[in-house]
């Protein structure tokens, strides 16, 4: 009895690790780091696989082969039209070795599941791992977005520098998405304790609060979808009466309101929340950087609002939500924002009394998060900005006292995009521990003109070195002509990120900018630092070389609109199919060459790749109708393997048709993401193992 129980213990474990390997895998658009233990999980579960197969000798994989025969035959199609394309994608390449690694793990879950009990416990296992990830996704979404723990966006690299690698965020949510589709499944069908209920609702609340915050159309649009959803089930319940328990649709009633209050929340938060409060929650919970945090705020509160179609511009939108009337005499109301900063008062020092009576200082020292350029560390307060106007002149000041012990290298205040270029006033660091008065103006130039207050630790990628601590107070940004004053920065109504902010990060290949709403530029550019990326590309280098079309694809290209204007890449995939290709290619496809196209067309560039995010639409381009016919044939199959089997898997197939819906805005091909080439290969496994399992009778999910 006791090897009996030893043996079931590890069969669980075995299918538990195969399912943590797979959801790694399919969940990186959530996470990339999740490639680093699937990798170290696949190649530690190959051993006890090998094993397996030699334990089961009878084993035979002609069934499955047979089975996955349409499947085989369009991947056979995929390869071809990348061996044939005019040169070889890295991106292609990419998604043909993630297609060869969804292959395996049907090799992994052909040999470890063989029957409809062990398929069931498959799928439990599957989906009870899914909620676990979902809670590690938003809990470091959140903090990421809130500027605690930058987990979400940051991986460990050399000399405990961390830097920015990007993650999906659409697909990233779809974990999320089902998670709660599950847990509102189970309230629906199952009674539970109070104390189940109760975490289940806690999970709800916490999963559906960070897809409000993700900022993404999509996921956002299926937790109303489901909202919906059960509001009518609940409806049809109270009209149909007995067909659900009180608990069930206590806790599908509770969802609901979850859902609004959030919602209202969200609302209540832009328009009615002053300032000073949403300035000191952020305090409170720890976030490291105010102005970048805010900024990405608003951007996600966006979001929302153009669901609603809402006419708000993204400026007014985040100054509706963060402006305040910024004080001098005070860092905490606006201009000292950045960064980890202490609040100074009273000020002291040799020659205080030159600051403006009732000032607080803005205290930087070795614990104020800093930024990296060149192996350089340094600080950037931002002060103020102004567009250009002819003849107009600027003024900016402030007083800076720097500590006995101070031991960096040198601090600024700086006028840049003048008629001069850019001004200078040094801190006399030959008098340290008196306070200085620092000011420059001169006439601003065509475009903007910025005023920042800077310091630099030269050698080093942190301030841990730095000794001492500079204080800074009373800024001023003004405008002026020969008649005097016309405005002051800090009289007017601004919000704290109406100038530019930039945050350096170094690279030996490339320096980053980030500007204020450019987040896309920053995280396609830093997937240099991913030190696997760097390797493939050392393996399999990228063809950088370009072959324009025959052509004039876009004749309307000056009133193009917007890059994610999904329809107009639809039609460009329309026009480069019907313009483009010759006969046989309508038929056999062009292959892949159509990805630099899009690539100059809406990102501008010849040498990266872009396509039509739309999966059939992609297909039909780099396969013709052959590929398209096969795509359809094995959709059609999918989708009538999940109705078969409904009974075993009604999860599963909603997860595939979520899946989809969010792919087919934004798919590359059927495999792309790896979770949909996942959801799409799994009714044909399912399928196999039913067909050939000898016992009788249907097992049924619960």
């Amino acid at each position: 009895m006791l090897i009996l129980k030893n043996e079931i213990l590890r069969y669980k474990i075995q299918i538990y690790i195969l399912c943590l390997i797979i959801l790694f895998f399919i969940f990186r658009a959530s996470n990339p780091l999740f490639k680093y233990p699937f990798i170290l999980l696949y190649i530690s579960i190959l051993p006890a696989l090998i094993l397996r197969i030699k334990e089961q000798r009878g084993l035979s994989l002609k069934p499955l082969v047979r089975e996955f025969i349409p499947v085989f035959l369009f991947f056979l199609v995929f390869f071809l039209a990348f061996l044939f394309s005019n040169k070889l994608y890295l991106i292609v390449f990419k998604e043909i070795v993630s297609i060869l690694l969804l292959f395996s793990f049907l090799l992994f879950i052909n040999i470890l599941v063989s029957s409809k009990n062990d398929l069931l416990l498959f799928l439990q296992a599957l989906i009870k791992l899914i909620v676990i990830f979902s809670v590690f996704i938003a809990a470091a979404g959140i903090l990421d977005l809130f500027g605690i723990l930058s987990y979400m966006d940051y991986f460990l690299v050399e000399k405990s520098f961390f830097r920015s690698i990007p993650y999906d965020t659409n697909f990233s949510l779809l974990p999320l998405v089902f998670s709660i589709i599950a847990i509102v499944f189970y309230i629906l069908n199952k009674e539970y304790p109070i104390l189940r209920i109760f975490l289940f609702e806690l999970l709800l609340l916490f999963f559906s609060f960070y897809i409000f915050l993700s900022g993404s159309r999509r996921g956002i649009l299926a937790l109303l979808i489901i909202t919906c959803i059960v509001l009518l089930v609940l409806i049809f319940s109270f009209i149909r009466k007995k067909t659900m328990s009180i608990k069930a649709k206590t806790a599908s009633g509770i969802f609901v309101l979850i859902v609004c209050f959030q919602l209202t929340g969200f609302y209540f938060f832009v328009t009615k929340v002053p300032f000073l409060t949403k300035n000191n929650f952020l305090n409170f919970i720890g976030t490291k950087d105010l102005t970048y945090t805010k900024e990405k705020i608003s951007n996600n509160i966006f979001k929302i609002y153009k669901i609603v179609g809402n006419k708000l511009s993204l400026r007014d939108l985040h100054e509706k939500t963060w402006s305040m009337r910024f004080n001098p005499f005070d860092p905490d109301l606006g201009w000292g924002g950045m960064g980890i900063h202490k609040t100074v008062f009273p000020l002291t020092g040799t020659n205080s009394e030159i600051v403006p009576a009732g000032s607080k200082g803005y205290l930087i020292d070795s614990t104020f998060e800093a930024s990296t350029w060149d192996g350089d560390a340094y600080s950037i307060t931002m002060l103020g900005r102004l567009k250009g106007e002819e003849s107009i002149k600027v003024r900016t000041s402030l007083y800076c006292y720097v500590s006995h012990d101070y031991n960096s290298d040198w601090l600024k205040l700086i006028l840049l995009n003048t008629k001069k270029r850019e001004l200078h006033c040094d801190y006399d660091l030959n008098h340290k521990g008196t306070w200085q008065l620092l000011s420059l103006e001169d006439t601003c130039s065509a475009e903007y003109c910025e005023a920042r207050f800077q310091f630099a630790n030269f050698g080093t990628e942190d301030l841990t070195s730095m000794n001492g601590f500079v204080i800074i107070a009373f800024p001023q940004f003004e405008k002026f002509d020969e008649k005097g004053l016309i405005e002051s920065f800090y009289e007017k109504n601004p919000v704290d990120s109406s100038f530019l902010y930039q945050h350096q990060y170094s690279s030996p290949d490339t320096i980053i900018k980030l500007s204020l709403f450019d987040l896309s530029e920053l995280n396609r550019r830093l997937m240099v630092e991913d030190p696997l990326r760097k390797w493939i590309k050392k393996v399999f280098a990228e063809d950088t070389t370009y072959t324009g079309f025959k052509t004039k694809l876009i004749p309307d290209s000056v009133n193009l609109p917007l890059p994610d204007n999904r329809t107009t890449r639809w039609k460009i995939a329309l026009r480069i199919y019907s313009g483009e290709y010759n006969m046989l290619e309508k038929i056999t496809g062009g292959g892949f060459k159509h990805l630099n196209w899009y690539g100059y067309i809406f990102l501008k560039n010849k040498t990266i790749s872009d396509w039509p995010h739309n999966p059939f639409l992609s297909v039909l381009l780099y396969s013709g109708l052959i590929g398209l016919i096969l795509y359809i044939f094995i959709l059609y199959k999918t989708i009538l393997y999940y109705v078969r089997y409904i009974r075993i898997m009604p999860l599963p197939f909603i997860f595939f048709i979520v899946t989809f819906i969010f792919s087919f805005v934004s798919g590359d091909s059927p495999f792309d993401p790896p979770i949909m080439g996942f959801f799409i290969l799994l009714p044909f496994l399912i399928h196999n193992i039913h067909k050939n399992d000898p016992v009788k009778g249907k097992a049924e999910f619960r």
